[in-house]
């Protein structure tokens, strides 16, 4: 039985980006940092690498990182061909695609090439950001989730969506709760670093994008800084909405009151410099950014359609989509508080402990190669 081995497991891990502030890569490098490398190694196929990804931190840690082109009717062929390649020399024994769009291609292919395992991941509650891009892919899920024989989510809530009926194992969007602890001398160090000594500062962290909804956020700050003139919005992430955001913030007149960081690896200490967190989603499988406010200490607000078991901190307050940039606002500011509770202990859910869920990944691997090995 594969559990008994002392072999190596290489685990194929297929992922849209390996990019820092990505949700979908955040989760995959926590469980990569705080597996059993004895007994696994992810090794990686990507689309999308840019400057500040973890490239570095991968190889450091054993993996390995195979780079496709975007997908498209002129790449197919070549990623079909590598990808072949990569799997009959390698000998892998788990695929885990993270892509439910583009499990028809890696899933198949893994199926068609005996590959014992073929996970699909399910992150979100939904097909897409755009109407046009839910089109595409909802043929090309339902197409690729018949190829997969072993099924996890990161909540019910995304579970429930993309297998409906069928079985699937919850793998949580756990964190290293002890890395976003919060610490006064952090916080002190990054506010003078951002000239924000004496600033009330609201922060979010996520690609920028329509489903992170960031332009609402912008909106929100605006009637905010109204009421608080040392207001303060740090924006951090990359992504493809950000000239549109940067505009936003000129037509509302606070373009110096908001502060767009990029893509950065010490979010866990940007964190510590903020005051509030929101988090306005249009929809989230789980949400991992608003896990990471709250293990900082933050109190936090975020979209209803963010899955209740987000809340793990019990500080986290749910607000409607329904309800306006002012309504929002208002229930911010009547809801700010001092930073005291920042300064103790606080109960935080185990269930998103990295270091309990990553062996809970590391036995269903396990499961999953011991059950198709007696078939």
């Amino acid at each position: 039985m594969f559990k008994n081995s002392n072999e190596i497991q290489r685990i194929l891990v297929i992922m849209p980006g390996l990019n820092v502030c990505g949700g979908m890569e955040s989760f995959i490098m926590n469980y990569f940092r705080n597996i059993d490398r004895d007994k696994i190694i992810f090794d990686f196929i990507t689309h999308d690498i840019s400057n500040n990804s973890y490239e570095k931190e991968i190889i450091e840690l054993g993996g390995k990182i195979y780079k496709m082109p975007p997908i498209s009717p002129k790449t197919l062929k070549v990623i079909i061909k590598k990808y072949k390649n990569i799997l009959m020399e390698n000998n892998y024994k788990i695929v885990h695609c993270n892509m439910a769009n583009a499990a028809f291609i890696y899933l198949k292919i893994a199926k068609e090439l005996n590959v014992p395992v073929r996970i699909l991941h399910s992150h979100q509650d939904k097909a897409a950001d755009t109407l046009s891009h839910a089109i595409r892919n909802i043929p090309l899920i339902s197409i690729g989730k018949k190829y997969a024989n072993f099924n996890l989510a990161c909540s019910k809530q995304a579970g429930d969506y993309l297998f409906k009926n069928g079985d699937y194992h919850i793998i949580n969007n756990a964190i290293d709760y002890d890395k976003y602890k919060y610490d006064e001398k952090v916080r002190d160090e990054i506010r003078k670093k951002l000239n924000i000594q004496d600033s009330f500062v609201i922060g979010n962290t996520g690609r920028l994008c329509s489903q992170k909804n960031q332009a609402f956020l912008i909106e929100i700050f605006a009637y905010i800084s109204k009421v608080k003139n040392n207001a303060v919005l740090l924006i951090v992430g990359e992504g493809e909405k950000y000239n549109e955001l940067v505009e936003l913030t000129k037509q509302k007149g606070i373009k110096d009151k908001v502060l767009f960081l990029g893509s950065r690896n010490d979010v866990n200490d940007l964190l510590q410099a903020m005051d509030i967190f929101i988090f306005p989603s249009i929809y989230e499988g789980l949400g991992i950014s608003v896990l990471e406010a709250q293990a900082s200490g933050l109190k936090s607000f975020c979209s209803d359609v963010v899955p209740k078991d987000a809340n793990i901190s019990g500080e986290l307050t749910f607000i409607s989509l329904d309800k306006s940039a002012k309504e929002w606002a208002d229930i911010v500011l009547s809801n700010i508080r001092q930073d005291a509770l920042r300064n103790r202990s606080f109960y935080l859910n185990k269930d998103y402990d990295i270091k309990t869920e990553a062996e809970k990944l590391s036995d269903l691997y396990f499961k999953a190669l011991n059950k198709e090995n007696k078939l």
